[in-house]
Parts: C-alpha cells; structure tokens; sequence
C-alpha cells in the first residue's frame, strides 16, 4: 500500500507553521509584516508566484486536464442532468481508474459521487459557460478563488489581509480542477461570520455555510462538528439566543437536505456518495483509495471503515480539550489526512484557510476591534461588544440590583 508523502507532507508543513507561529513573539512579527517596506517585497514576491502558477497551468493545460477526473465527472454528470436524467441512479461518469491503477485496468461508466449542492451549482455554471468548452470547469473554479479572495478581503483588517489574497490565489489555482473550490468558498463566508460579522444570527449562517459546503464534500463534516460541540461547551445550553439559532440550523440543513436530495432518490443519493466514499472495496477497483497512515497499517480490510469512522470521532471528541475554536477546526480536519480512507489533496484546503485565520486573528487582535478569536473560555475579548442576550441579561441583573 502506497503513502502519499505530498498532502501528507503538506499537511505537517501546516502544523508545523502553527506551531512555530504559536512561539514567535507576535509584536515583533506583526511590526515586520505592518512595515511598507516589507510588505511591498513581500508582496511583489507573492504575486510573482501567482503569475509563475498561472504561466505554468497554461503552458501545461492539456497536461493537466488529463491527469485530474473531477473534471470529466462534474461535466458528465451536469450534462446529464441538464438533459433530464439522474446521475445518482444512472451510470454515466466515466471512472478513469488507470490512472489509479495502471492502464490495465478496465474503464467503467459509475454514478455521480458529490451531493446534490456540487451538481445543482455545477450545472448552472456549465449550462452558462459550456461555450468555451472544457475550460469551463476551471475557469468556473478560478472564479470562486475570486470570490474567496473577496471574502477574505471582508473578513481579515489591513494589512493582513494583503499578505491573504495571493496565498489564497495561488490555492485556487493548484485547485482549479477540483470542486473543491465551491466548499473553499462557502467555508470562508462561515469564517466571516464567525470572525467578523455583527449580524445577531451569526452562529446561524456560519453554520449554514458550512453545511451546504459539507453537501458540496464531505470534508467539511469535522468542521461543522466541532463548531456544534463548541457551542454546547462553551454556552452549556443556557444562551437562549445560541439555542435558537442551532435549533434553526438543524431545521433548515433538513428542509435543504430533503430538498435537495429527495428528487433523485434518498438511496440513490446516499449510495452514490455517503456508502461509496466508505466502500472500501469500490474505491479500490474504481477510484482511488490509500496514501494515509491508516490505510499503510491496515490494508484494505472490510472493516477499515469501522475503524476509521471510531478515529474520526475520536478526534472530533478529542478537539473539547483545545483552547479555541479555530485551533480546534484545523486540528480536526487536519488530522483526518491520518485516517480517511484516501489521501485527497482536497484535505489540505480547510486546514490552510484556518491556518492563515488564526494567524490573522492572532496579529490582528493586537490593535483591531471587533475581531473574535473565539478562545473558547466562554468569556469576550476586551475590545469585544457583549452579544445582546448577555448584555440584556445583566441590564436586567443590575436593575433588580439596583431596586434591592
């Protein structure tokens, strides 16, 4: 069984970043990065590679249009349900698998394997560019890194956000042929809210991004699990506002879900892509499958699922005893490169917008206002207003104090 050493290496170059940032003195780093001077050479070295990545996918294009397949499924699939059909039910994407397991191996026609969110999006978006032919999935795709970039702009102060925009674009970039892209956006608008939006139902939205950015790939389940278990622990039930806005979410991500997936068939849907990508017998003979650890351990036995899901939860448990909340997303869907059962280059994608996340915020709270870090001490930062339900609980508290 082979191991993938770059996404595994490119997710402990992440730790690895975190940890050497937790340690620097953050004055003396963030003094460096507000300097113009600095700036501007670093900043003419960032945009250099992005127009170094950009030269090189086009030079490259054909090449690498034929070594990714999420292209050629996303298309397949979007077509056909253009035309009426159901691409959960009806075999029409083709499975490239020699490029798994060798050019021996028989080419076969599968369903669609992402929710309904990735093939509803992804349809709109062929059936207004499919003139400019197979282009059109990464150009789609660049266009949400534009998007990202936009929202990143809103969500992280100056000058941070500067050194953010070309990190994020040379991210959209190396991911243009992956539906990735649409999760990486709607990941970042639930960041925005968490971290810089005033809106009274911010829990609420961010998590409703974060679900729809599940329904588009799965790799997002940690995150929205963690921020769930969050809220429990840090508000212990007892925040009526909070409450509300979960009991809301769980009944819109239902109606979304029902919505979503009842016209092409609940076991359809879930056949083609909750089963599948547990399946370990399908991933091997038709798709990929390997390059972590546990799959190096273990094999491909057919209870590797058991095991995976049993560690999987074990580290969404395990993130109660972490200091923060953005710390305890990246660690999650960070350490699930260790355990799934495929080493997607997909997985990096969260991990590094929170990376980048908690070192702005870590730098930014120094002087900007408004800012959460979200260390989950169930207390506010200093420069942070009180939610309105706190406030007006202790305007009450004081009152009754103040008739005693």
């Amino acid at each position: 069984m082979y191991f993938d050493f770059f996404v595994n290496g490119v997710i402990l170059v992440l730790f690895m970043i975190l940890l050497l940032f937790l340690r620097l003195d953050k004055k003396r780093l963030g003094s460096y990065l507000e300097d113009v001077k600095f700036r501007k050479v670093a900043l003419i070295i960032l945009w250099s590679l992005v127009g170094m990545g950009l030269a090189i996918s086009m030079i490259f294009y054909p090449a690498l249009d034929r070594g990714h397949d999420i292209n050629d499924a996303v298309e397949a699939a979007s077509d056909h349900f253009l035309d009426g059909g159901n691409p959960y039910a009806d075999e029409v994407v083709p499975r490239f698998s020699e490029r798994y397991h060798g050019p021996d191996t028989v080419i076969r026609n599968d369903t669609y394997n992402y929710l309904p969110v990735s093939l509803i999006f992804y349809s709109g978006a062929y059936l207004m560019l499919q003139p400019i032919g197979g282009f059109w999935f990464p150009l789609t795709n660049l266009l949400l890194g534009g998007l990202v970039c936009l929202t990143a702009w809103k969500t992280f102060p100056k000058p941070y956000r500067s050194y953010s925009l070309p990190l994020i674009s040379l991210a959209s970039i190396f991911f243009m042929f992956d539906n990735i892209m649409l999760t990486f956006l709607l990941v970042s608008i639930s960041v925005f809210f968490l971290a810089r939006s005033r809106n009274r139902f911010r829990w609420f939205l961010a998590f409703l991004f974060l679900f729809l950015g599940v329904f588009v790939k799965m790799i997002g389940l940690l995150a929205l699990a963690v921020l769930f278990l969050y809220l429990i622990q840090r508000y212990k039930l007892k925040d009526t506002s909070v409450n509300l806005q979960c009991g809301l979410f769980v009944i819109t991500a239902a109606i979304i879900a029902l919505i979503s997936i009842l016209p092409f068939g609940l076991w359809s849907v879930l056949d083609s892509t909750v089963f599948y990508f547990s399946d370990v017998a399908n991933r091997t003979t038709s798709s990929g499958y390997g390059g972590t650890i546990l799959t190096v351990v273990m094999g491909d036995p057919s209870w590797f699922s058991l095991v995976s899901n049993f560690l999987i939860g074990t580290i969404i448990l395990s993130t109660l005893f972490i200091e923060g909340l953005y710390k305890r997303i990246f660690l999650a869907e960070g350490l699930l490169i260790i355990v799934t059962i495929k080493a997607s280059q997909a997985i990096i994608v969260i991990p590094f917008y929170i990376l980048v996340t908690i070192m702005v915020l870590a730098l930014a709270n120094r002087t900007e206002k408004g800012l959460r870090d979200d260390r989950g001490t169930g207390t506010y930062g200093r420069d942070e207003p009180l939610p309105r339900t706190i406030m007006a609980d202790r305007l009450r508290n004081i009152k009754k104090d103040h008739r005693r």
